[in-house]
């Protein structure tokens, strides 16, 4: 059921988006896929030059006419100070339809931000320098947490005891979060060659001649991932075994966890109770 914000949203501007959210938790901030959404409404709405600050309005800073206390002559009198009231309200005159554009456009804008990323912009004279806040903000965080996100592909390795199946939907996963928040030191080629050197230690061979077969050509993750997901369902056919092991491995190490923790509960230090039975201290 949509949120009321959504239903606004949908009715003004023709498109449903979602509201941008700021990280929270291990919950990613979805502003790199946000602003390309909210791109493409302002300019169907024809309002993105605004946005972005390229039309501009040129109304001055209204000064208002006031009375001062001022020295002439050795005498403190009142003097007038003149304002540019006549020049201001010739200038909204004058800037009316871009103060119009500008109303829309903040109206869409502030639809689609949560509570939190509201107050970032809440003293903004413009959607322009709105839209300029949200930006600094969020890619500066995108960008911290792409980079995290970048040493963690690089450095997950597929263990040989691991599900291959299940570490290459980790793998995607990670990638697609590091897409998210706008990462782009990590091309999809790359992505694809780091899944090829996380494998396992028995998997080298297969991957030297992999590496053979697509020697010249750029690789295609999707295509990576397939074909090592082929080869996987093989060896598992081959060796009914392996992926039994698998779980054999982990219920060996599941019982030594338990077996540690029984040892270490009856090496702690005991008494006699009153009735006779031994009791922990």
């Amino acid at each position: 059921m949509p949120t009321d914000t959504e239903e606004k949203t949908t009715r003004f501007t023709g498109s449903k988006i979602p509201n941008l959210i700021r990280a929270k938790g291990n919950e990613p901030s979805n502003f790199h896929t946000w602003k390309i959404q909210m791109q493409a409404v302002f300019m169907e709405q024809e309002l993105w030059d605004v946005v972005y600050g390229k039309e501009k309005a040129n109304i001055p800073t209204l000064v208002k006419t006031k009375t001062i206390k001022a020295d002439v002559d050795g005498v403190l009198r009142d003097v007038k100070q003149i304002g540019n009231e006549v020049e201001y309200e010739k200038a909204l005159v004058d800037n009316a339809g871009w103060t119009k554009k500008d109303r829309k456009a903040w109206r869409i804008l502030t639809e689609c931000l949560d509570a939190d990323s509201i107050t970032l912009v809440e003293h903004s004279g413009t959607t322009a320098i709105a839209w300029a806040r949200l930006y600094n903000y969020f890619s500066t965080a995108s960008s911290r947490e792409s980079g995290t996100i970048f040493k963690q592909i690089s450095t997950y390795e597929c263990e040989e005891d691991m599900d291959v199946d299940e570490w290459l939907t980790d793998m995607r996963k990670l990638y697609s979060r590091y897409k998210s928040h706008g990462g782009n030191n990590m091309p999809d080629s790359l992505f694809a060659e780091n899944l090829l050197l996380l494998l396992p230690n028995s998997w080298t061979h297969w991957c030297g001649t992999y590496e053979q077969t697509t020697k010249g050509k750029t690789l295609n993750s999707e295509i990576v991932i397939s074909d090592i997901r082929t080869e996987w369902a093989r060896l598992c056919r081959r060796r009914p075994s392996a992926l039994a092991s698998i779980f054999t491995a982990r219920a060996a190490a599941e019982r030594k966890r338990k077996s540690d923790a029984s040892f270490a509960n009856s090496a702690r230090p005991t008494s006699v109770c009153k009735s006779g039975h031994l009791t922990a201290k």
